[in-house]
């Protein structure tokens, strides 16, 4: 049966969760853009709000300063896949794997 309390309550959390990734993403400005976990963890808000085409390039400068950074190369095949570049989303995809030393 539907919980119209459950529902509210839900809803309460939705918002809380939305309105922190909108605080952190307009508020976190990059202050020292050599640090590349900045740019990481940036991308994962544009991941959550479904800006593709920013969090493709926060996970790209994050990468140039590391390239080694399996974060990286995960957030920007997942932004790529859904930006239908299933080609390049692959090899990011697999070089995160090779990185993380996944087999």
């Amino acid at each position: 049966m539907y919980s119209v309390g459950a529902h509210k309550n839900y809803l309460s959390l939705s918002l809380i969760v939305m309105i922190s990734f909108f605080l952190f993403f307009f508020l976190f400005q990059i202050k020292n853009p050599t640090i590349p976990t900045y740019f990481t963890n940036r991308a994962l808000c544009h991941l959550k709000l479904k800006k593709w085409s920013q969090a493709v390039s926060d996970c790209r400068r994050a990468i140039e300063l590391d390239t080694n950074l399996v974060k990286a190369h995960f957030f920007l095949g997942q932004a790529l896949l859904e930006q239908e570049s299933y080609d390049e989303a692959l090899t990011s995809l697999k070089r995160g794997m090779n990185e993380s030393n996944f087999t």
